[in-house]
């Protein structure tokens, strides 16, 4: 079936020499690879860039108070921020200095599961 859609895209596309023997343009042979690549750019790096920009932006707006997860799943608040790596509470006299870039994501604040979970309910239809 693929080839198949090859074929009558290449037979639209004028791929097939003409009767009087010229050779179609050389252009034209190279539009599916083009196709393809903007297609790969549209699905995979532009969405992969917009999710790169937003870690950025969510790191670099690190404050003291926020509440973070780690990549590694720690839980943690912020105590201190430098150029490169920020101060962690993980315990009570327990702080770690882990990178930026090992922040996955913040947890926006006044927000536990028991909280979460009472909101829901407060919306649920009767």
């Amino acid at each position: 079936m693929y080839l198949s859609f090859l074929n009558s895209m290449m037979l639209w596309m004028g791929g097939n020499p003409a009767p009087g023997g010229e050779a179609p343009n050389p252009l034209v042979q190279f539009i599916p690879f083009i196709l393809i690549i903007v297609i790969i750019y549209f699905m995979m790096i532009r969405p992969q860039k917009k999710r790169q920009q937003q870690h950025e932006k969510m790191v670099s707006g690190l404050v003291k108070g926020d509440k973070i997860v780690t990549v590694g799943g720690m839980h943690g608040t912020v105590q201190s921020t430098k150029e490169k790596s920020v101060i962690v509470k993980i315990a009570d006299n327990v702080k770690v200095e882990i990178e930026r870039s090992a922040v996955s994501s913040v947890i926006p604040s006044g927000r536990t599961d028991e909280t979460a979970g009472e909101e829901a309910k407060a919306i649920e239809p009767k």
